[in-house]
Formats: C-alpha cells, structure tokens, sequence
C-alpha cells in the first residue's frame, strides 16, 4: 500500500508539471494554481492572477482559497483553511495554517502543499516554502521546505 502511495504521489508531481509554466518565465505577472476536476490532464492548472497589482502572501494565499472562477478548476486548498501567520527569512518563507490542513493527507496534501508552493514561490525573495499547521510540522513529509523546482522537475516543453 505505502509503494501505491508513493507511486501515486509520484504520478501527481509528473503530471502536475507537464503544463505548468516556472515561476517567472512567463513574463506575463502571475499565476494562482488550482486543481483541475477534468478526468485527463495537469493536476494542477495556472491561472493568471488578476488582483492586486503588487500582492503579496496574504492576498493570493486569499486568492487560491477562494478558488478559480474558471470551470473544470478547484482549489487545492480547502476553503476551511485560514493563513494564521507568515515570515520570510533567508529565502524560506514559512507559512503557519490553521489546524485542520493537518488533516489533509496523500496526493490531496501532496496537490495543496504544491499549489500552494508554486503560487507563493513566485514573490521576491521566496526560494522555499515550509508549511506547518497551527505552528506544527506535518511529520508525514519527507522533508519540510518544499521548492517550486520539485514539481517542475520532470517538465517538458509542448
């Protein structure tokens, strides 16, 4: 069952990064990611953001919970989820969630963590972002800074 998980997880990363453009290469602003509800494509999908000309964490972190209005999208992030705190220091930017992103766990984790890392890796200064809820690592991860360059990985250009 744990290899199953693993494969799995590790499928979500593959596809995740298929379509997914690296932060800053696209010249055009920035992207919010949400998962899509289509049976076949990215896991996660970019969307431009189209808020606040200079925002910064708590706005899109308000952006990608809210969800996309495009159909076929979702947040990977739950709703219930609030942003309790954040700090950026020496290239990490440490995120505090509420409590109940602990619960989320497997590929429903893996696509919130990365959701959450490609939109926020986008501002200046952010190499790496770790996540905890209710100012608690989630001890599941295999390690706890999470990079936008994990899920582009396996990239390939269309």
């Amino acid at each position: 069952m744990k290899k199953l998980t693993l494969s799995l997880l590790a499928a979500a990363l593959v596809v995740l990064a298929a379509c997914a453009p690296a932060p800053g290469e696209s010249g055009e602003g920035l992207f919010l990611y949400f998962a899509s509800t289509e049976d076949a494509g990215a896991a996660l999908v970019p969307v431009e953001y189209t808020g606040a000309e200079e925002p910064g964490v708590r706005q899109l972190m308000s952006a990608l919970l809210a969800g996309p209005e495009e159909p076929g999208l979702t947040s990977a992030v739950p709703s219930w989820v609030t942003l309790r705190g954040y700090r950026l220091e020496d290239g990490v930017l440490y995120l505090d969630l509420s409590e109940n992103y602990g619960g989320l766990s497997g590929v429903d984790l893996t696509l919130a963590d990365y959701a959450i890392t490609l939109t926020l890796s986008q501002l200046p200064g952010v190499e790496g972002v770790r996540i905890t809820a209710d100012g608690e690592p989630l001890s599941y991860r295999s390690h706890q800074i999470l990079t936008s360059e994990e899920a582009l990985l396996w990239a390939e250009e269309p």
